[in-house]
């Protein structure tokens, strides 16, 4: 009987994970699809062999494994910035607090965007194609931030914004000696080692930003002997 039971409620569970989480579920898997088979299109007219779509590029190549790798540790930065910039608006909208939720939106959206950029090279492989040179295509990344800045700067100023800002500072850096930089492997390295601080501490700023809100979300707003409250300006907005 017991065992009867328990397998009526996991498939009464299982029913309505179903009928809530269908949707979400039904796009990543048409979103992934598509991927796939775009990325079968395109191999096959560059006369890509499929099985090396999914292999590593090092493997393909026959280099070491860890060619690449700090452009690889750059991508957890804006893949973390990412998914907890997404969870931090799920989180903000049960607080019911529409500008926060609005603030890490956009920042989520900039992350996976600056994301598939940095892995694919948007900017030097499909921009000059359509005729936009890599200089609009950088200075396009920098007004949609400033103007993320400047217009959520209230809701910025209330979290914990210095992360925010040496993360900045480094991918500015980073910017900065890619400019300046003539052909001096070292220089190109240090460049990317810049980059790599900066896009962690980017995901860092907003897994703090969210953990902070998941926190105020729970029914009991403490964690050991400390408790996490927002700020009065943003907590006032719910």
């Amino acid at each position: 009987m017991g065992g009867t039971h328990a397998s009526e409620t996991l498939l009464e569970d299982a029913g309505d994970q179903v009928r809530r989480r269908w949707a979400p579920v039904a796009v990543l898997l048409l979103l992934g699809g598509i991927a796939a088979l775009g990325l079968a299109y395109l191999g096959r007219r560059e006369g890509v062999d499929l099985p090396d779509l999914s292999r590593d590029p090092a493997a393909v190549a026959g280099l070491p494994v860890y060619i690449g790798a700090l452009a690889y540790l750059a991508f957890i930065g804006w893949a973390v910035g990412f998914g907890a910039a997404t969870a931090g608006v799920l989180v903000a909208r049960r607080l019911a607090l529409p500008r926060r939720a609005l603030m890490l939106g956009f920042a989520a959206a900039l992350s996976l965007w600056l994301l598939l950029d940095d892995m694919f090279e948007f900017h030097e492989s499909v921009g000059p194609r359509l005729g936009i040179p890599e200089r609009i295509t950088y200075l396009s990344y920098v007004v949609a931030l400033v103007l993320w800045l400047w217009f959520f700067r209230t809701e910025i100023r209330d979290s914990d914004w210095l992360v925010l800002v040496v993360g900045l500072g480094f991918l500015a850096t980073s910017a900065v000696l890619d400019e300046l930089n003539h052909g001096s492997n070292s220089e190109a390295y240090l460049e990317d080692i810049f980059k790599m601080l900066g896009t962690w501490l980017w995901g860092a700023y907003f897994v703090m930003t969210a953990a902070t809100d998941v926190v105020r979300a729970l029914p009991s707003a403490s964690r050991g002997d400390e408790v996490i409250e927002l700020p009065d300006d943003v907590a006032a907005q719910s």
